[in-house]
């Protein structure tokens, strides 16, 4: 059996199925469990992988890492999914959305890219609420773990809102006209 060799079926990648990686994380074990591997899967990958079952428990770094980046990148779709829908609901009414459809957006430059040791990650959202016009900002340390998969993704646009915003609830009164 030339270009085969014999290796523990235990010890193959559950996601891979190879055995090249030297370096793997178990599942069920303190580091799996302290980086949430079973849920990662789970959630990105739809995979069952239970602690009974009869396949391998192992991950190697290659696929570590592809989980965590695209648990990542998932994360913010999720987070900008809720975000839009947020302001739709709060803005729709508005007259400007209602005229043009167009929202304030923030360019949010990436970071520069010779840093030489990646700083810690914060996510800062800002809203404003309708019913008292007050801004509200909120920070949410990124977890150490996700930072360094973090710095090569693009940031997402931030939406702006205005500095006045109307009640969304409240019937717009129709304009009247103006003759010269």
């Amino acid at each position: 059996m030339s270009g085969y060799k014999r290796v523990s079926f235990y010890e193959l990648c559950r996601l891979c199925a190879s055995n090249t990686q030297k370096e793997k994380v178990h599942i069920f074990r303190d580091e799996g469990k302290k980086i949430q591997l079973q849920n990662k899967i789970q959630t990105c990958l739809a995979l069952t992988v239970n602690e009974n079952d009869f396949l391998p428990k192992v991950v190697c770094s290659k696929c570590l890492q592809g989980l965590e980046t695209c648990y990542v990148f998932r994360q913010e779709c999720v987070r900008s999914e809720t975000m839009l829908s947020t302001y739709f609901k709060n803005f729709r009414y508005t007259d400007d959305f209602k005229k043009s459809g167009k929202v304030y957006i923030k360019d949010t430059k990436p970071p520069n890219q010779t840093q030489a040791a990646p700083q810690p990650i914060t996510e800062v959202l800002t809203a404003v609420n309708p019913a008292n016009n007050v801004a509200t900002t909120t920070s949410t340390p990124v977890p150490a773990a996700t930072a360094q998969v973090q710095q090569n993704v693009i940031p997402f646009y931030t939406l702006q809102l205005p500095a006045i915003v109307t009640n969304p609830n409240a019937v717009s009164q129709p304009k009247k006209e103006v003759r010269k």
